[in-house]
């Protein structure tokens, strides 16, 4: 829903739809970013969130963005996959989790972020897709 409305507000810059968006990521509850890929975690936001930051500039939506990135189950997950320990799952699903490490990192400056979602889709490129080997 979030890139919904950021998408609805970038096209009709409808001000209601920004203050809603305002309101609602400066105390969203972000859950943890799961380390396994069989269901959508609530992490999947801070794409909507970052972007309602940017619009906005206000202050509380990034201390919450920063508040997420400086948990230590979000750290353990993001190392984790620096280390290229992850595991199949639905790969929708993986697509969507893998992100917001990248995310994160313009805000953070952390390469550890950047650095989990490369090793992410570099591991879900060699073992997930149809490649020719020949």
């Amino acid at each position: 829903m979030g890139r919904a409305l950021v998408a609805y507000y970038q096209g009709s810059g409808n001000p209601r739809v920004l203050a809603a968006l305002t309101r609602v990521y400066g105390k969203f509850p972000v859950e943890d970013l799961s380390p396994t890929f069989y269901k959508v975690s609530g992490a999947v936001n801070l794409d909507a969130m970052s972007d309602t930051y940017r619009m906005s500039g206000d202050p509380t939506i990034l201390q919450n963005i920063l508040a997420f990135a400086a948990r230590s189950s979000y750290r353990a997950t993001a190392d984790a996959w620096v280390e290229c320990h992850l595991e199949t799952g639905h790969n929708v699903i993986f697509y969507e989790h893998v992100r917001p490490p990248a995310m994160l990192y313009p805000w953070t400056g952390n390469p550890r972020d950047l650095a989990a979602t490369v090793a992410g889709l570099s591991w879900n490129d060699r073992n997930n897709l149809f490649t020719h080997r020949s």
